[in-house]
Order: C-alpha cells, then structure tokens, then sequence
C-alpha cells in the first residue's frame, strides 16, 4: 500500500485511533475499493460529507469552491476499528488491500 495513501502522523505524535483510513485516487476507484472489500466481507465505507455540501445547507454555500475539502471526502475509506479487533482481522483487511490494488495497477 503506498505510504501516500495512509495517515500521516507527524513525529513526535501519537494516533489517536479513533477511526482509520486510507485514500485513492479517485471517486471511482474508493468504490471499487469499498465494492471489493464488500465481497471479501469487510465492511469498509467512505466517511466524511463535507459541511458545505451536507443536505441541511443544500443551496446556501453552492458558490463555496474548497477543492481539497471535496477531493479528500471523495476518496477516503474508513476501514474496520474497534475495540478488540484481532490482529488476524487485521491482517485480513491489509492483505485484501494489497490484493486489490495490484489490480489497479
């Protein structure tokens, strides 16, 4: 998985492991992504709407241009965190990443 992909965390930091993530390169290809790991029984999903583009304030920010905001919501998956995941199921998710993107490139 290339490292450009996953969080960074700067030195001198800890995670705080609320969720994790990584990012592709496109709409399309978070799809395939959360489509393929879906079939492999992960349940990975995209996560953050950005505010301006949220249901609520549809219409009032439509003028709103926040090119990196967007381009980050679109292409993050949330992968499976939670208390006691096993380092088996870890390792399962990180193997049908690998598996998956040696088919995108």
């Amino acid at each position: 998985i290339p490292e450009k992909r996953l969080p960074h965390v700067p030195e001198n930091y800890r995670f705080n492991g609320h969720i994790f993530y990584l990012t592709a390169d496109s709409k399309e290809e978070r799809s395939e992504l959360i489509s393929y790991l879906g079939k492999n029984e992960i349940n990975a999903i995209f996560h953050y709407v950005p505010l301006h583009k949220a249901p609520y304030w549809k219409g009032a920010y439509d003028n709103l241009n926040l090119p990196v905001t967007d381009m980050v919501s679109s292409t993050l998956v949330r992968l499976p965190l939670y208390y006691g995941i096993k380092k088996e199921e870890i390792q399962y998710v990180a193997d049908n990443i690998r598996e998956f993107y040696k088919g995108v490139k």
